[in-house]
């Protein structure tokens, strides 16, 4: 037995007209990005841009489906001005390297160079780095803090940071993480909501150092398609100002939609003891409230 899942069309950003990312006569990035409309940014990627250069919010989620190009979005300010330091925060090793590999990618289509701007900071890299250059984790760290313009790390060596964990007997004890609080504009969180709650309020702690110790708006970006809404309201409590950024998407091909999902065929193979069919019409009712919970997901709006 089949299903056939719908495609999905992700909203593009409507041209040069009130173009958020300042756009006057021509777009600024159609020359780096192919697209046959005005402009290949969608709508989600042009609002998180504008609220992390021009919003009042501290910290912005954005929420837009699975493959909608959030990563293009976080670190778009930093590829249109090079001034603009960003942070990312990864969970795994293999998230760190297939973001170094995409920030490549982007440096090469925007004329920067990706040798000189990107770092990658984790455990045995760091080791490597502090053996190869016969120095130390603390000045490992904030030389690339203070002259990369992206780091892609994890949070576990962010919260190492902002809880003091990396010393150097000459300098004083806030050194690091108040270079941290003043060097970067962004931090990024990538899929966020897998952490637990001691995850959380770590990163909430070390959010609060970095809002007292620097004298400059700084923002922080979650990236994540499914974010906890309990987190959402911790922050709120801490007195942080939240903005959400959501794509806009159709099941149907339209002027001014691009394709981020091809058609699916999902089959359903027969079990040995029990007819496919009979099952899913036994547990439809289980089914769909369980799409209908879960209200990020595709299956409720688009199938």
């Amino acid at each position: 037995m089949k299903i056939i899942l719908k495609p999905l069309y992700s909203k593009l950003n409507a041209g040069v007209q009130g173009c958020p990312i300042g756009c006057q006569s021509t777009c600024k990035v159609k020359p780096y990005l192919t697209c046959k409309g005005e402009c290949p940014l969608s709508t989600h990627q042009v609002e998180t841009y504008r609220q992390i250069t021009q919003s009042d919010a501290d910290i912005i989620f954005n929420t837009s489906v699975t493959g909608d190009g959030k990563s293009l979005a976080a670190y778009l300010p930093g590829l249109l001005d090079n001034q603009f330091r960003t942070m990312g925060l990864y969970p795994t090793i293999e998230l760190v390297e297939d973001q170094t590999r995409q920030q490549k990618e982007y440096h090469i289509r925007f004329n920067l160079d990706p040798t000189y701007n990107i770092d990658r900071l984790y455990g045995m890299e760091l080791s490597r780095k502090v053996k190869e250059q016969e120095s130390d984790h603390f000045n490992i760290l904030i030389n690339s803090i203070e002259q990369k313009p992206v780091i892609l790390t994890n949070p576990d060596i962010f919260h190492f940071i902002t809880h003091f964990s990396y010393r150097n007997p000459a300098k004083s004890a806030e050194t690091l993480p108040f270079a941290l609080a003043d060097f970067p504009n962004l931090w990024v969180f990538d899929e966020f909501h897998i952490f637990g709650c001691h995850q959380e309020t770590a990163a909430l702690n070390s959010m609060a150092l970095i809002r007292q110790a620097s004298l400059k708006k700084r923002k922080f970006l979650f990236t994540s398609a499914t974010p906890r809404e309990d987190f959402i309201q911790q922050l709120k409590q801490a007195d942080f100002k939240v903005a959400e950024v959501k794509g806009q998407y159709s099941s149907e091909a339209k002027p001014g939609y691009r394709q981020i999902l091809q058609e699916v065929e999902l089959e359903f193979v027969h079990l040995k003891d029990t007819n496919t069919l009979d099952w899913l019409c036994q547990n439809s009712d289980r089914i769909r409230t369980s799409l209908e919970a879960e209200t990020k997901g595709r299956g409720p709006n688009y199938c």
